[in-house]
């Protein structure tokens, strides 16, 4: 049968850039894109129910030999369809983006919308990013190759037996066929042999019209990804994951049929068939049921089941063994798998090690308590976690808890006592969890004289702009940004591939829009750019590219750089519109800070003999004028009995720099200092003369510390300006191996004065009589807001959720005093631990960002109150990511 082709004219595009709204809307799911795929298209079908029990089928299509001839199809069948008018854009932004019941077609074709039934968790609008994520649609023009595209199709029956076909197109700007094929039409575009989307972009269909009521969407050009999980039936594991229990129930049915014609059934895990908590006899699973919540007395978790069954082996995990799976007790609202409290995470003091790979259970909610945790408030958008935040989901965890602390007492495996020896091992632990996830670097080096590496390739960036005025970073309305260029590099060299660079602006308030998203390839050398423009900035809107500010006050132009799918770095540029930005402290205008990396292992600190390692040599100056410095820098041999210590350049010493003139450059007024390399050095360490003259600089010396120091002094008058040391480790491990620990947690009786009083302070520092050892970090047992934590304790498990609050807090406020301590003494990469980071997950994200303004203000004239806020904000979202698992 001939192609027929689509009338292009007859799409509806807008300026938003689906491609990226769509990945960042699968990247925010926490354990991948393949578990998106088996939850929302299901739940879609779900809330359309229609019949008792809906059909959902997943087939895959193989038209051709390439992975762009493979066609998926989601089908359902005893629901709705997809019915109610087909509005256009304008009407819905007419209503103000509110959309009644029974609008399907317009909610599923919709984006930014909300509905007046709330209880319809698809109106969320995650369904459709499932879908359009496993669309890789390149071009086959040489110009388009390297842009990534989405389409999907979807078709649907009515009761009254209209048909519909849309099309959904990301180019990478959102495109849908408007108006729909309808009937005959429509069921003979969905039987054409090829659907051209676009001039250089067609896709097989070769489909049956849908001959029931129901909804199916086409997904042409599939992942690679997704082909995979289907033939290795990943897919199905996920679906049984997330839909056991409405399976057990009755709600629906779901079958994979691969593209060999193999047909499956999602069936109930086996240690879950036949619901054994029912079973009397049975005493391996035990029933919890109407739970009350003790501050939330109107709802109640309906049951908890909790089983062990000594024949099952631990499951093996489908994304990562860090986030919990079957092995722990599944959340469930709605009969839908949310998340699971994992037994190492939440449930390791109650359930010993031999017995944890035959434990499973569940939680699942009374109609009223389901209906609350629908509101976004309390569950993710992507419905794969709830926000331990809310005071209503730490309630119900605590419930859990509870119930399997019981559990754990009924098997013998665990009593109900709690010593006091158990209670201190307990607080030291959680010390050291805050330790080892904020005050080392991701590779696991201890923080030694601000050395850090990584493995593998290393990818730089840089966001360059220019302001109207080189002295400020002040910008008004009419002006504009020129010459917007991202760049980035690789180390190594990187040959091969391409990067996405997605330019984005942060608002007053923290929201964030796209302005442009480029693909580029990365040239030999391992670089590549792009140069996006001038940017008005307009306090109204334009249709032309522009910066929209409406508001008066600080903004942040950022550039994230990914290649793959993952983000690789991200580099930002702040404007304050129609404000002066805040003057800087006049403190430390300029500082020094030192890295040492093993050549040969960067993820190891100790240097061996034959070993090549790097000393970089970096300063910032926040004078808003050049500053022309001198900089003198040596490695210095410690005086150690026996030691010998040779160089090319001098004995006892090598000379890095020697009054060696700099010129630091201006820094803006309104922006963080980059750090300028003033000196970058590398050199072969040995314990011995070496039999043969080596081709670079070389050092030899006893095994053991040394120092490296940096001064620099003001080129005019030769005053002191700053200095700054930090010491290698040759043959020699540094002290306390693998995470440093800043703090030695530990407990008094007392509290700091003697004697008990709201004014004493919660925690204070202490340091040892060995200053080679970390400081001491005390907290008062009698302290009022210790005593708090004790009393939320009962109850709470032997986890106790109070003292570990507690513990968390003071932990989290004293890092923060040691990271501005280090930064006020020039040595910036403590809060490095925490904004090189920026790219791990939007926690980390989120974090980094509360930190910099923090830093930021604490060096300006800010008021106590409002530094006290921001210093609060950034201890809470390190409490929240240890309350997240560390991610």
């Amino acid at each position: 049968m001939p192609a027929i082709r689509t009338k292009l004219h007859n799409y509806s595009s807008t300026s938003t850039n689906m491609v990226s709204v769509v990945e960042n809307a699968i990247n925010g799911y926490k354990m991948g894109p393949i578990r998106a795929l088996a939850q929302e298209p299901v739940q879609n079908s779900k809330d359309a129910k229609l019949d008792q029990c809906v059909d959902v089928q997943y087939r895959l299509h193989a038209r051709g030999d390439s992975a762009a001839d493979y066609v998926l199809t989601v089908t359902d069948r005893g629901t709705k369809g997809l019915g109610g008018p087909m509005l256009k854009e304008a009407e819905i932004a007419s209503r103000g983006r509110v959309l009644n019941d029974g609008e399907d077609w317009a909610a599923f074709e919709g984006h930014g919308y909300t509905k007046t039934n709330q209880d319809a968790l698809g109106s969320r609008g995650q369904g459709k990013s499932a879908f359009l994520y496993h669309s890789e649609a390149y071009g086959t023009d040489m110009t388009l190759s390297n842009i990534r595209r989405m389409v999907m199709l979807y078709d649907t029956l009515l009761p009254d037996s209209q048909y519909r076909l849309g099309v959904r197109y990301a180019n990478p700007n959102d495109v849908v066929q408007d108006p729909p094929f309808v009937d005959g039409e429509a069921r003979e575009l969905v039987t054409s042999a090829i659907f051209d989307v676009d001039d250089d972009l067609s896709v097989p269909l070769r489909l049956e019209p849908l001959g029931v009521v129901g909804t199916r969407v086409i997904v042409p050009c599939l992942s690679t990804d997704a082909i995979d999980a289907i033939r290795n039936r990943r897919l199905e594991k996920w679906l049984q994951m997330c839909w056991w229990r409405a399976i057990q129930v009755g709600d629906i049915r779901i079958t994979v049929v691969d593209d060999a014609g193999n047909s499956r059934v999602i069936t109930v895990p086996s240690w879950w068939k036949d619901e054994p908590w029912r079973d009397c006899c049975d005493d391996s699973a035990v029933e919890y049921t109407n739970i009350v919540l003790r501050s939330y007395q109107e709802f109640k978790i309906k049951r908890v089941v909790l089983l062990h069954d000594e024949d099952l082996e631990a499951q093996e995990h489908l994304y990562s063994n860090k986030e919990p799976e079957f092995d722990g007790v599944q959340l469930l609202r709605g009969t839908q798998w949310i998340e699971t409290l994992g037994i190492q995470q939440e449930f390791a003091a109650l359930i010993p090690e031999e017995f944890r790979a035959g434990f499973r259970g569940f939680a699942e909610f009374d109609r009223a308590l389901d209906r609350e945790l629908r509101n976004t408030d309390y569950e993710k958008p992507q419905h794969d976690d709830f926000i331990r935040t809310q005071g209503l989901v730490r309630e119900i965890i605590a419930a859990v808890k509870e119930c399997v602390k019981q559990f754990s007492e009924r098997q013998g495996w665990t009593d109900s006592s709690d010593s006091q020896r158990e209670a201190l091992d307990r607080e030291v632990r959680v010390a050291d969890e805050i330790f080892s996830t904020f005050a080392q670097p991701k590779n696991g080096n201890p923080i030694i004289g601000g050395g850090n590496g990584a493995g593998g390739t290393k990818w730089d960036g840089s966001l360059q702009v220019d302001y109207p005025d080189e002295q400020t970073t002040r910008v008004d309305w009419g002006q504009t940004l020129s010459a917007v260029y991202v760049s980035c590099q690789t180390d190594p060299p990187m040959d091969y591939g391409h990067v996405k660079i997605d330019l984005e602006l942060e608002n007053t308030l923290g929201a964030k829009s796209v302005l442009a998203s480029e693909r580029t390839d990365l040239k030999e050398d391992g670089t590549a750019s792009v140069d996006f423009g001038d940017f008005p900035v307009l306090k109204g809107r334009s249709n032309n590219p522009h910066l929209h500010c409406p508001e008066d006050g600080r903004y942040l132009m950022s550039a994230t750089i990914s290649s793959g799918r993952a983000n690789v770095k991200r580099v930002s540029r702040r404007l304050f519109v129609q404000t002066d930005p805040p003057k800087p402290s006049p403190k430390q205008p300029i500082t020094a800070y030192i890295r040492v990396t093993n050549l040969d292992d960067p993820e190891r600190t100790r240097i061996n003999t034959g070993e090549c390692f790097a000393i970089e040599i970096s300063a910032k100056n926040r004078n808003t004028s050049i500053s022309d410095v001198l900089v003198d820098a040596s490695l210095v041999a410690r005086e150690l009995p026996g030691n010998l210590f040779e160089s090319v350049d001098a004995p006892k010493s090598a000379v890095l720099a020697s009054r060696m003139p700099v010129q630091l450059p201006i820094n803006r007024a309104g922006e963080s200092p980059m750090p300028i390399t003033i000196v970058n050095k590398t050199f072969r360490m040995f314990d011995d003369l070496p039999d043969a003259e080596p081709e670079m600089p070389y050092l030899v010396a006893a095994p053991g510390p040394h120092d490296i120091r940096v001064d620099l002094r003001d080129a005019n008058s030769g005053e002191p300006i700053t200095s700054r040391s930090t010491v290698i480790y040759f043959e020699h491990d540094p002290p306390r191996k693998g995470t440093q620990i800043p703090f030695v947690l530990k407990r008094k009786e007392e509290s700091q004065n003697g004697l008990p009083s709201p004014a004493d302070p919660s925690w204070w520092i202490e340091k040892p009589r060995d200053p080679a050892e970390p400081l001491y970090l005390y907290y008062s047992a009698r302290h009022h807001l210790y005593q708090v934590a004790k009393h939320a304790d009962r109850g709470s498990g032997r986890r106790r959720r109070g003292t570990t609050s507690f513990i968390r807090e003071i932990c989290a406020d004293a890092l923060v005093d040691w990271m501005h301590e280090g930064y006020i003494n020039g040595d910036e990469t403590r809060y490095d631990l925490i904004t090189d980071r920026r790219l791990d997950s939007h926690l980390w994200s989120h974090l980094a960002d509360s930190t910099e303004s923090y830093r930021d203000a604490a060096e300006e004239d800010t008021p106590p109150d409002e530094l006290a806020k921001l210093r609060r904000e950034v201890v809470a979202k390190m409490v929240r990511i240890l309350d997240k698992g560390g991610v």
